[in-house]
C-alpha cells in the first residue's frame, strides 16, 4: 500500500474513531497534558504548490485558529504553561500553545494579523543570523522550486545545480547563484519570489514591530539555525549570540529569553543539559506529544501542522488520542519524565530531524 493509501486510511480510521466516541474520552484522559502547536512560515510562493508543515497557506493558518477554538481547547501563553508545569499548578484542561519558528517574511504580513484579530498569544522562535543577513534562504528556495514543478526527475545539470544550491557549507553568493540558475531550468520565475520575500526573513524593524504589538512573544532558536556538535561550549555560544542579537533589536533586557526550540528538532542529552544549566525554563522538539508536570521540559512535544495534516489529524492530536496510541499507556511518559542535569547527561547523536 503506497503513502497515499495510507493515509486516506488513516484518516478514516480516525474519523472511525472519533464517531465512537474515543477523541472525548482521550480529552478527558489527558486534560492536564498541555498541547504544543507548532507552525513556521506562510506559503507566498507558485499557487501550484499547497503547503506543508515548513509553510501553511494563510487561510489554513486561521481556520486552524478558529477550529482550535471552536473545538474548545483554550490557547494559553508558552510562559504560562511551562510555569505550571514546572511547579506542578493547574491549568485550564487541554491547555494548548501556538509556537511558530524562524522569522519569515509571511509571518509578520499573515500570521500575526490573524493571532491579533482573535487575541491569540503565539511565541515566535527566531534565528537571528538569517534574520541579521537580510538575504532569501536560498537552500530552502531551492528545494520548493522543485516542489513547486511536482519534484520532476532533475538532470545531471540540474542535479549539480541543486546540489551548489542546498550546500550549507558553501558561501551564500555560491548558494544564491546556484539557485537563481536552478529556478531557470525549472522555468521559473525566481526574480518574483526574490520580490516578493517569499523565502525571505522579517527585517529586524519588523521583528520589533511584531513584538511591540504584543501578541507574540519572540523566543530562542539559536543565531545560526543549529548546535553544532552539541556540546556545551556549542550549545551556550548559539544561545549567547542569539540573546545577544535579539536584545539589541528588541531592547529590554536579556533575561526574558527563557524559552528555546531545536533547530530542525535536532536534539541529543548533553543540548538538553546544557539548556537546563543555562536556566531554560522549556525546550520545544519537532517530536509530538504532550507535555505533564514532572516531564522534562527541556524536550517537550510539539505537534507541526500544515497543509498535508487533515482535519481529523489535528483534533486527533489536540484530543489526546494519538498521544494514547503512540504511548500505549504510561511507560513511555514514565522514560521522559526525568530531570536531566549537567552532571548526569552524556553525549548522544541528535536523535532525529522533521523540518528544514
Amino acid at each position: 500500500m503506497g503513502p497515499d493509501a495510507m493515509r486516506k486510511l488513516k484518516v478514516v480510521c480516525l474519523q472511525v474513531a472519533r464517531a465512537l466516541g474515543l477523541f472525548r474520552l482521550a480529552r478527558r484522559m489527558t486534560g492536564r497534558g498541555v498541547r504544543i502547536l507548532g507552525y513556521h512560515g506562510v506559503w507566498m510562493g507558485d499557487p501550484r504548490f499547497p503547503g506543508d508543515c515548513m509553510f501553511i497557506l494563510p487561510e489554513t493558518f486561521a481556520h486552524r485558529l478558529d477550529r482550535v477554538r471552536a473545538l474548545g481547547y483554550p490557547i494559553i501563553s508558552l510562559e504560562r504553561a511551562t510555569s505550571a508545569l514546572r511547579r506542578g499548578e493547574s491549568l485550564p484542561a487541554c491547555a494548548t500553545v501556538i509556537t511558530i519558528d524562524d522569522g519569515w517574511y509571511g509571518t509578520y504580513v499573515h500570521m500575526v494579523p490573524a493571532l491579533e484579530a482573535r487575541g491569540v498569544p503565539a511565541t515566535l522562535y527566531c534565528n537571528t543570523a538569517q534574520l541579521l543577513a537580510g538575504q532569501p534562504i536560498w537552500h530552502v528556495m531551492a528545494k520548493y522550486l522543485h516542489a513547486t514543478v511536482g519534484r520532476p526527475p532533475l538532470d545531471p545539470d540540474q542535479q549539480a545545480l541543486f546540489a551548489r544550491s542546498t550546500d550549507l557549507r558553501g558561501e551564500p553568493a555560491q548558494r544564491e547563484e546556484a539557485t537563481r540558475a536552478f529556478g531557470r531550468t525549472l522555468g521559473l520565475d525566481v526574480d518574483s519570489l526574490i520580490q516578493s520575500r517569499a523565502f525571505g526573513y522579517m527585517t529586524p524593524r519588523e521583528l520589533r514591530q511584531m513584538a511591540d504589538r504584543g501578541v507574540v512573544d519572540v523566543q530562542l532558536h539559536t543565531h545560526t539555525h543549529s548546535l553544532h556538535d552539541m556540546s556545551r561550549d556549542a550549545v551556550g555560544q548559539e544561545l549567547a549570540m542569539n540573546t545577544e542579537s535579539l536584545t539589541a533589536v528588541l531592547g529590554g533586557s536579556p533575561k526574558r529569553f527563557r524559552h528555546f526550540c531545536y533547530p530542525s528538532g535536532v536534539t541529543s542529552d548533553s543540548a538538553a543539559a546544557a539548556l537546563d544549566a543555562l536556566g531554560i525554563a522549556g525546550a520545544t522538539t519537532c517530536d509530538p506529544g504532550l507535555s505533564y508536570p514532572g516531564d522534562d521540559l527541556q524536550r517537550m512535544g510539539r505537534f507541526l501542522d500544515g497543509d498535508n495534516v487533515h482535519a481529523v489529524e489535528l483534533e486527533a492530536e489536540l484530543s489526546g488520542f494519538m498521544h494514547l496510541v503512540r504511548t500505549r499507556g504510561s511507560g513511555w511518559r514514565a522514560r521522559r519524565r526525568v530531570t536531566v542535569s549537567a552532571a548526569t547527561a552524556t553525549e548522544t547523536l541528535p536523535s532525529r530531524q522533521r523540518a528544514a
